[in-house]
């Protein structure tokens, strides 16, 4: 089955063969990234932009974005992790599970994601938004990040937070390394962002959410983020149960500790990105 799903290049081996079975699997994401770079102009299209009445300060705005490409850092950072810890075999299926959901969440946070996040109440009860800003409808003219005081487009704040929802997919995949199909992961990443990640960041995130309104503080995604993406995480593997190799007691051997060692240092620096930009929220 291996040597089907990735067949061996002629006069390449060992780790050299990466960059094009890699190219290969992330060949798949053309499509929903073609979509996705067309979904702006038909939201701008149906929505008129009105110019707003307030100024965005330059130096928040341009913090806050270099807070959201330091973030986008994590998913390579897991990809390297994962794949230099695991085994040899699961190695490239483990890079693609990890950015995947660079592709897959970003679309479907334009689509619906910001909206349940940072929209209005559907049902009044603190739980998850309603639809009013799907397609990033009425998001070009409005204050974002206002809390303390930063004046930020809310478009700034959604690129932002789209960062923070792709590192908590690329967080969940650690649970099915070895375990699960590339395909019956992308519809996962899908069904998780929408049913798990987004009402939970309505009712922590937003002034209308449930748990706001009872107090709780969650800074830089220590409850939406991290402690989410490790239950889900941790549920996805007891569903998926045991590698066969470890049912028969076969010891599994890192693949590459360099590799493991260059996913860590990027996670570092890509976690001082996510912390600094949740600091002007």
């Amino acid at each position: 089955r291996l040597r089907k799903s990735f067949p061996r290049p002629q006069g390449l081996s060992g780790w050299r063969r990466f960059p094009q079975q890699l190219g290969n699997r992330l060949g798949m994401m053309r499509w929903p990234l073609l979509l996705f770079s067309l979904l702006p102009h038909f939201a701008a299209a149906s929505t008129p932009a009105p110019t707003p009445e307030w100024e965005a300060q330059e130096g928040s705005t341009a913090w806050v974005l270099t807070a959201s490409c330091l973030t986008l850092l994590i998913p390579p950072g897991l990809a390297f992790y994962y794949a230099g810890r695991g085994q040899s075999k699961n190695a490239i299926a483990t890079m693609f599970g990890s950015l995947a959901p660079i592709g897959i969440v970003s679309l479907q946070w334009t689509v619906v994601g910001w909206s349940l996040c940072f929209s209005g109440d559907l049902f009044e009860m603190g739980i998850v938004g309603d639809l009013k800003k799907a397609f990033l409808r009425y998001t070009s003219n409005e204050f974002g990040l206002t809390k303390t005081g930063f004046q930020v487009s809310a478009l700034t704040e959604c690129t932002f937070r789209l960062s923070v929802a792709v590192a908590a997919a690329s967080l969940v995949y650690g649970g099915g390394i070895g375990r699960i199909r590339p395909g019956a992961w992308m519809i996962f990443v899908v069904l998780w962002t929408t049913v798990v990640f987004d009402p939970l960041s309505f009712m922590l995130w937003s002034e209308d959410g449930w748990l706001y309104n009872y107090g709780v503080k969650d800074f830089a995604g220590g409850l939406v983020v991290h402690l989410n993406a490790g239950v889900s995480g941790l549920m996805l593997t007891m569903l998926l149960g045991p590698r066969d190799r470890f049912r028969k007691k076969h010891p599994d051997h890192p693949f590459n500790l360099s590799m493991a060692t260059l996913g860590s240092g990027l996670l570092w620096i890509a976690n001082l990105g996510m912390n600094g930009g949740s600091a002007l929220g």
